[in-house]
């Protein structure tokens, strides 16, 4: 009988043991995911960070535009006032075709931002597909969980039920034993 109740504290100290395993499992998993906000929230401050230089860089592009309008309308300025002067107005076609030039090459660097951020919204939309699948492991593990936790209350209620027979048997047994004992007695 000791050794019937030593197996049932073993295999209740072996569920123990598990669900301290599992609670550890879930910790971990818990901290990965804490990792995944943090690295996300970096991810969003690093947007923050392109969508303000985007908005310099337009700023810089209204100025250049407003220089532009400037120079064009010095250059009306000069053909009623220089007619002469065409070489100068040459070379300022040379200018406005450089910042057409640095115009090109921004929006070149814009339109690899913009590429940059699609590739982290991948990642993003990646990450949530990793952390759905890990909330669904979860939920797998809290049912098997449950099923063993199940099984083994029905386990102990079959022995609790298997000992209280036995202990009847036993105590019937010694009753007999006992009645017995004082019939002889009684005989001698």
């Amino acid at each position: 009988m000791e050794q019937i109740l030593q197996q049932i504290l073993n295999k209740l100290q072996a569920v123990e043991n598990s669900q301290l395993d599992m609670r550890k499992d879930i910790h971990d998993i818990k901290i990965d995911q804490a990792e995944m906000k943090i690295e996300l929230s970096e991810m969003k401050a690093d947007q923050a960070e392109m969508k303000i230089e985007l908005s310099e860089m337009k700023a810089d592009q209204a100025e250049m535009k407003i220089e532009l309008a400037e120079m064009k309308a010095d250059q009306v300025e000069m053909k009623i006032e220089l007619a002469g002067m065409k070489a100068d107005q040459t070379e300022m076609k040379i200018e406005l075709a450089g910042m057409k030039a640095d115009q090109a090459e921004m929006k070149i660097e814009l339109a690899g931002m913009k590429a940059d951020q699609a590739e982290m919204r991948e990642e993003q939309g990646e990450m949530r597909k990793e952390i759905g699948g890990l909330i669904g492991e979860q939920t797998e593990m809290r049912k098997e969980v449950a099923f063993y936790y199940g099984s083994l209350m029905k386990k102990l209620e079959e022995v609790k039920t298997d000992l209280s027979s036995e202990i009847k048997h036993v105590s019937s047994v010694q009753k007999q034993h006992q009645h017995v004992l004082e019939i002889i007695n009684e005989k001698q």
